[in-house]
């Protein structure tokens, strides 16, 4: 799912709640995948209020790993960016 490029200025939850009310009808994927970014974010958030590390499955290395908050919401804002931007 592409938001325009208007809206880069935006975090992404101002973003997607500016983008939600242009746009009035969502596909059934793109309901699931803003279901899936936000609670992805609600997930990364309450590791970090709660000072837990986050157990993440690396695909590559097929692993489990363990990575801070800070780390996961970095990367996770960098995936968003790229999804967005391409």
């Amino acid at each position: 799912m592409k938001m325009p490029s208007y809206l880069n200025g935006f975090n992404e939850s101002e973003a997607l709640k500016f983008w939600l009310m242009k746009k009035k009808r969502l596909s059934l994927h793109d309901k699931a995948m803003l279901a899936m970014r936000e609670a992805v974010r609600e997930v990364i958030l309450r590791h970090k209020k709660e000072k837990r590390p986050l157990a993440v499955w690396d695909w590559k290395a097929k692993k489990v790993i363990f990575m801070s908050p800070a780390t996961a919401l970095r990367k996770y804002n960098k995936a968003i960016q790229s999804e967005s931007s391409s």
